[in-house]
């Protein structure tokens, strides 16, 4: 009976002895984390930056008069006047003209716009100011866009959004073709009052 007990408990001090190493190596083992392709691809490639934005000019947010070409390949100075028959609610228009002149490759110009002055003409609804403006405007090889801001309170405003339809010496196409097409907009108090697409074509301005 003796020796019975005496094995029991043997056979229990053994298992004892084995669970207690079992927990001992599993707790000092040591766990590799799963692999992240997705966080390993993160860390090794950088993340792209970002392309800083372009300025985008509008006609109600636009920079002192600006020309941003290559001289050497594009020049539009000259006087731009519609082509053909002139609609009739931009009557007074005249022209619109750029003298441009350019110095160690870079560009500067003086642009005007121009209206002919009616007074008190009962046949049309035109302003009795003294027909001078303030432009902001930007000239690429291939937009002009402009806003022609009056004076006088008793003049109207012009906005234009075109582009060239034609490259390098403008000036030198024929008076009957059309170098320039867009939008032109007649405002009165920031109240738009016409807008019409129109082309126009130049004629050489000498210095």
């Amino acid at each position: 009976m003796i020796s019975l007990i005496v094995r029991a408990v043997a056979t229990l001090v053994t298992f004892l002895i084995g669970v207690g190493f079992a927990l001992i190596f599993t707790a000092n083992r040591q766990v590799e984390p799963a692999f992240d392709l997705q966080a390993r691809e993160s860390q090794s490639v950088p993340p792209s930056s970002p392309e800083p934005p372009k300025p985008a000019y509008s006609l109600k947010h636009l920079p002192e008069f600006t020309f941003d070409y290559d001289p050497k390949e594009f020049n539009p100075r000259g006087v731009y006047f519609i082509l053909g028959r002139k609609p009739k609610e931009f009557r007074e228009f005249e022209a619109f003209e750029m003298a441009i002149d350019e110095t160690n490759g870079r560009v500067w110009g003086y642009p005007v716009f121009a209206t002919r002055y009616y007074g008190n003409n009962e046949e049309y609804d035109v302003t009795t100011g003294n027909g001078e403006y303030a432009l902001k405007g930007l000239v690429t090889k291939k937009q002009l866009i402009f806003v022609a801001a009056p004076i006088s309170e008793e003049d109207f405003e012009y906005r234009f959004d075109g582009r060239f339809l034609k490259s390098g010496q403008v000036y030198k196409a024929g008076k009957n073709q059309a170098v320039l097409k867009g939008k032109l907009t007649k405002l009165k108090n920031g109240v738009k009052i016409a807008e019409r697409e129109v082309k126009f074509r130049i004629e050489y301005l000498g210095c």
